[in-house]
């Protein structure tokens, strides 16, 4: 695969004039891979009832799964509702 430096020098090889421009392509290159390091999304972060529940949930599922770890017929559904109800309290 070509990088863009090497996109660049073949349009300026196939036409001249735009040999001009070299050093504004190669400064926009350089802004863009810049701006793409220090721009890191924000993690978010989980709510008081997020933890809340995600601790129910964790007391609550072994009373819907089987002995192997599989979960019982509904096991799931039945486990998240039993979850959100102790975590409205």
């Amino acid at each position: 695969m070509m990088s863009k430096r090497d996109v660049i020098d073949m349009i300026i090889m196939t036409n001249p004039q735009m040999a001009t421009l070299k050093p504004l392509l190669l400064s926009l290159i350089e802004d863009e891979d810049m701006g793409t390091m220090s721009m890191k999304p924000k993690k978010k972060r989980s709510t008081a009832y997020q933890k809340r529940y995600k601790a129910n949930f964790k007391k609550v599922s072994p009373q819907f799964k089987l002995k192997s770890g599989k979960w019982k017929k509904n096991g799931f559904k039945n486990a998240v509702k039993k979850a959100h109800k102790l975590s409205k309290k």
